[in-house]
């Protein structure tokens, strides 16, 4: 019967099954096109693209420049693997470094500035995906006015200063 017939199939994991394809497909000219097009900056916007040209790669027959395009998409893989990581990693730094601020004084300014720079490294897709960015804006506004705030005091402090010694000055010319 038909419970036979399953019984008799064996049930491949998934590297056996890739195995099984391997060498039925080829990794045409339009691939190789498509993978040479491949920008230098790659963003995750690129995710889907490099990973199906891989997963096509892995499954073509060889060819003439077969390592040299498994070498370029596995690097582009594990670039925009990196990216997603480091999106990951500046989503965890915003919820545990910047959301908690109650009070943000300037000893927190290398803390944002640290994520200022990341952010600004990232393509304007791969940016979209950083969450909670407009709280780290809220902040670096706070501080860029303590900051004014800090250096008027200090500025005016100077030009008091500056004053006094003249006046002092004055005073012992005139004796």
């Amino acid at each position: 019967g038909l419970g036979d017939v399953y019984k008799r199939q064996k049930i491949l994991t998934p590297e056996e099954s890739e195995v099984s394809f391997a060498g039925s497909y080829e990794f045409t000219e339009a691939d190789q096109q498509q993978a040479d097009a491949l920008p230098q900056k790659l963003t995750t916007e690129n995710d889907a693209e490099v990973t199906a040209l891989l997963n096509k790669l892995k499954m073509s027959r060889d060819f003439d420049g077969y390592d040299t395009y498994m070498t370029k998409l596995t690097q582009a893989k594990s670039d925009i693997d990196a990216l997603y990581a480091e999106i990951e990693s500046i989503n965890a730094d915003i919820e545990s470094q910047i959301v908690p601020m109650t009070d943000p004084g300037l000893g927190e300014k290398p803390t944002v500035d640290r994520l200022v720079k990341r952010y600004k490294a990232l393509s304007d897709h791969d940016k979209e995906l950083v969450e909670n960015w407009d709280a780290v804006l809220a902040v670096k506004a706070q501080m860029d006015a303590a900051q004014r705030t800090l250096f008027l005091i200090i500025g005016g402090a100077v030009v008091i200063m500056v004053a006094a010694t003249v006046v002092v000055r004055r005073r012992r010319e005139s004796k």
